[in-house]
């Protein structure tokens, strides 16, 4: 009202043009928005403090757990390990564990169960150093944990936990995160053991898929399988699992069980599980009952016993056939279920290709050629050829032009890999342009080589842009899962129709294109 009041005078007094006027009003609407958020300003200082607050409180707490000022390396080890009548309670005057003495050999598989609270977890709590046991002692290779460096000790010790933690990132960052100079050829490898890679590359970015905090956007057993896979890529001499198959289905349950059978193997295990069937390839069976070992041995030995252990497997033999499943006569004699590549060889549809590690493809060993109707085949020297094959990146954002995986679809239309191309550059240029062919097909992508304008539009980011395809408007939402990394300098942008728009180098564009971008694309 001042405004027009003032303003309404000077353009009658003619000191002012009406299109002056105007402007002024323009220029009032500029000032609600950052008036309105002065007026937040005191909440804004309050959350900051009182997080902050929280925050030193966690920064300035004096650690339980401290290390030595003498403390010693641990030389590889092996995997023994050793528990010497420790006795261990959360609160002092009440012990969870007590008097436990057990000796685990290199390399042995030992399967721990009892019920709730008989001190399962507690055992791991130790071994990990999480807490000092209270009498007695724990030790890792005859040296004991008290005396090693806590980094040094946990490296040689990977657990899978029942609730795996996945943190905010790409699929591969979470596999990565306790070895991240870890290759991508690692990675690959550490996911088909664990039963991953599969699942994975379903998502249309593969392995640079962005997943939400502890895992949002994967089932619970691609988060568990997610979690063997960055156990098996950190190579522990130890590994520890913990109740990894629990409320999971049974189809998983499978997948999840050929996994951690690759993944103990040639290396120390302990198991905890109430699923007594993810026991049955244990070399021994621990049972603890009120914070003490009530009986150890071989599965065998502890069902001829008929103690805890026995009654535990007849109560879920009996909960199995309460419930319709078949139940077997005990989990160290079930049989195991056939794999995927045990079924297909069974039906004689497909030719038993390993699907327990990635086969890399090289121009000598196959041809990438096409067949009826234009459609990608590839040729296997010494095995046959595959038809209606489709191409799939790996790592689409951060390798681009690497690690291809060829896919053929089997009888019943499940994906059976054929390899992976790591390079396509090693291969003649009519073969690699088939496969660029494919790939353009599977990932349409808009390439964006000018940006005419950015700004903001009913609350989203309004892109006008040139591309391959021509002058293209656009909406996009302001989140990170939005705009993701592309190579070294490139940027994939999202839109609200799931659209995708390539700038592969953001130094391609000029600097006035490059300084709209960094303020509206920032991440």
């Amino acid at each position: 009202m001042l405004v027009w009041y003032v303003g309404g005078r000077w353009v009658l007094d003619k000191t002012l043009t009406l299109g002056q006027l105007m402007a002024f009003l323009g220029y009032l609407w500029m000032f609600y928005n950052p008036l309105s958020s002065l007026t937040q300003l005191t909440n804004w200082l309050t959350q900051f403090l009182t997080a902050s607050q929280r925050v030193f409180e966690v920064l300035d707490a004096a650690p339980q757990i401290v290390e030595s000022a003498e403390s010693k390396p641990l030389a590889v080890t092996g995997g023994k390990i050793r528990f010497d009548n420790t006795f261990f309670g959360y609160t002092r005057h009440e012990p969870v564990l007590k008097g436990i003495t057990f000796e685990v050999a290199p390399g042995e598989h030992i399967g721990v169960v009892g019920k709730s609270g008989s001190g399962k977890t507690t055992l791991i709590n130790l071994l990990a150093r999480f807490y000092n046991a209270d009498e007695g002692s724990v030790s890792v290779g005859d040296v004991d944990v008290r005396e090693l460096s806590i980094a040094d000790l946990r490296k040689h010790v990977g657990i899978v936990l029942q609730e795996p933690f996945l943190f905010r990132g790409t699929i591969r960052g979470n596999i990565t995160y306790g070895r991240s100079d870890a290759t991508p050829q690692d990675v690959l490898a550490a996911t088909m053991a664990a039963n991953a890679h599969d699942f994975i590359m379903r998502h249309p970015l593969g392995y640079d898929t962005y997943i939400g905090e502890r895992g949002v956007g994967l089932s619970g057993g691609e988060r568990q399988r997610v979690s063997i896979a960055r156990a098996l890529l950190y190579d522990p001499a130890i590994l520890v699992l913990d109740e990894a198959t629990s409320n999971i289905d049974t189809e998983s349950e499978q997948l999840i069980q050929q996994a951690m059978e690759r993944v103990a193997a040639g290396r120390t295990t302990i198991s905890i599980a109430h699923r007594l069937s993810t026991l049955r390839n244990s070399d021994r069976i621990i049972a603890l009952e009120g914070g003490r070992i009530a009986e150890m041995g071989t599965p065998e030995e502890l069902m001829r016993q008929k103690g805890i252990y026995y009654r535990l497997v007849q109560v879920q033999m009996e909960l199995a056939g309460a419930s319709g499943q078949a139940p077997t006569t005990s989990p160290s004699t079930a049989g195991t279920p056939p794999t995927p590549k045990r079924l297909l060889a069974d039906r004689q549809e497909e030719p038993a290709v390993d699907q327990t590690r990635i086969r890399y493809l090289y121009p000598e060993q196959c041809l990438i050629h096409t067949g009826s109707h234009g459609a990608l085949h590839v040729t296997m020297v010494n095995e046959r050829i595959y038809g209606g094959v489709f191409a799939a990146y790996a790592f689409p954002v951060t390798n681009p032009d690497h690690f291809i995986s060829l896919v053929h679809s089997v009888g019943d239309g499940a994906p059976l890999e054929i390899g992976v191309i790591s390079d396509l550059e090693d291969f003649p240029d009519p073969q690699a342009a088939l496969v660029r062919k494919a790939l353009a097909r599977r990932y349409f992508l808009h390439a964006i080589s000018r940006v005419h304008h950015i700004g903001w539009k009913y609350g989203f980011v309004e892109m006008d842009v040139e591309t391959d395809k021509g002058r293209i408007s656009f909406l996009m939402r302001w989140q990170q899962d939005r705009a993701v990394e592309y190579g070294q300098r490139g940027k994939i942008l999202i839109d609200v129709n799931d659209n995708r728009y390539l700038i592969a180098d953001l130094d391609a564009l000029s600097p006035k294109e490059r300084s709209d971008f960094v303020r509206f694309i920032y991440w």
